[in-house]
């Protein structure tokens, strides 16, 4: 490993303009408009927005994206009530606000930031689902696991349906599980997790009872689901 290098690349920041209501980089993209095709509303990394990462093509779905990097959950607030969408969408995709790790002082702050952020969005569009946000390299995994249990109980309170089942995802879905390591001395009371993929446990397993006389008689249940360990 060289000293000075980062876990992958990453694409060149391109310059975008300045949201006059918070003061952040701020983009709103609406595709051509297109009366057959339903609409998806998604707030989302930066990369989608300028597509280095490119959406799927769909034959009925259109979709306008919005982001805001850097900003948290208070921010995104802002910059969706002053949103101008030209047509309803048919749902509104938004991705949980992982720079509430700094920008709030306690998972009990960022929660009720979080909990502003989804009234606000349902206060204006009718169907609502949000997604987790991705994994911080620069933040402690175990107050960023604190953080996702907090938004989800947010979402239950909201009675989000959909919410609920994504934050976290279901084991059956996601196919990952969550295992507790031995506790980590660096700080007092504190464990380490680790995610592991649940189709390389299976393949795994199978290979085992292939190969080994005493997993021959082990049954195994794919479709079973998984708790953290």
């Amino acid at each position: 490993m060289l000293k000075g290098r980062g876990t992958g690349r990453r694409h060149r920041v391109l310059k975008w303009p300045v949201s006059p209501f918070t003061g952040r980089s701020h983009k709103l993209v609406i595709p051509p408009e297109s009366p057959d095709k339903k609409v998806l509303l998604l707030s989302h990394l930066r990369s989608i927005v300028d597509r280095i990462v490119r959406m799927p093509k769909s034959d009925n779905l259109s979709f306008c994206i919005m982001s805001t990097p850097g900003a948290c959950a208070s921010q995104i607030c802002i910059e969706v009530l002053h949103a101008v969408v030209p047509r309803t969408p048919e749902a509104v995709c938004v991705l949980a606000a992982s720079n509430n790790l700094t920008a709030s002082r306690t998972v009990d702050e960022a929660a009720m930031d979080f909990a502003n952020l989804l009234q606000s969005v349902c206060n204006r569009w009718p169907k609502v689902i949000v997604v987790d946000f991705p994994p911080r390299l620069a933040c402690d995994p175990n107050y960023q696991y604190h953080l996702r249990q907090a938004y989800c109980r947010v979402a239950a309170r909201m009675e989000m349906e959909a919410t609920v089942n994504s934050l976290p995802r279901p084991s059956a879905e996601a196919q990952r599980l969550q295992v507790k390591l031995k506790r980590n001395i660096k700080y007092k009371g504190h464990q380490n997790f680790y995610t592991v993929n649940m189709k390389n446990v299976l393949a795994g397993l199978t290979k085992l009872k292939e190969t080994h006389p005493e997993y021959s008689n082990v049954t195994i249940y794919e479709d079973g689901t998984f708790e953290s360990l």
